[in-house]
């Protein structure tokens, strides 16, 4: 494939995903997210201090996850 080729089916994929790939898009954006609760839970409980610092990477961990949620929740719905 020549590098034109590839640019194209990388701008097909994401500006024009089919139902699979979306699908696709959702549970990578599910495990992610899921990935995220970990971490958050994982600072929250091995943090010997609570600092600013702490719990703004916890803060964010969460909100990120949840938005990162609600948009695999959208991709995976379906047509």
């Amino acid at each position: 494939m020549q590098l034109k080729s590839i640019i194209e089916s990388v701008k097909s994929a994401v500006l024009r995903p089919t139902g699979k790939q979306k699908e696709a898009y959702g549970r990578f954006l599910h495990t992610i997210a899921a990935a995220g609760f970990i971490g958050a839970a994982t600072i929250t409980f091995t943090e010997t201090q609570v600092t600013l610092y702490a719990a703004a990477r916890v803060a964010s961990l969460a909100i990120w996850s949840v938005l990162l949620l609600i948009v695999g929740a959208v991709l995976s719905k379906g047509d």
